[in-house]
């Protein structure tokens, strides 16, 4: 039988490992957000760069670049929150076990 002392090394143990799983995801979310911007605003910046090999006049390389930036930022976010999604659900998993065995004990104590 586990000492209280060891339960609660346990307990900060989890506690330390989930705070590490929830900023894992939010990492993942920022990471896929920034880099589908940046993605997306460099292709949408093309008419401001390259004028005579385009669709969109030059004048509207501005709107182009902005509007590449927004979707990017869209698609990046909505793409980390999808791989975040596991890692959170990881983190789900973690409490309900954590939660089961603390009832498991608290029965046989």
């Amino acid at each position: 039988m586990e000492s209280w002392a060891a339960m609660a090394e346990n307990n900060g143990l989890i506690e330390e490992y989930g705070r590490h799983l929830e900023e894992k995801a939010s990492g993942l979310v920022r990471r896929w957000t920034a880099v589908c911007g940046l993605l997306g605003a460099v292709l949408g910046g093309f008419p401001l760069v390259y004028h005579r090999n385009t669709i969109v006049p030059g004048h509207l390389g501005l709107g182009t670049l902005l509007l590449g930036l927004g979707a990017g930022l869209y698609l990046g976010y909505t793409t980390g929150q999808r791989r975040a999604f596991d890692v959170r659900m990881q983190l789900q998993m973690l409490v309900h076990q954590w939660q089961v065995e603390q009832s498991l004990l608290a029965r046989v104590v």
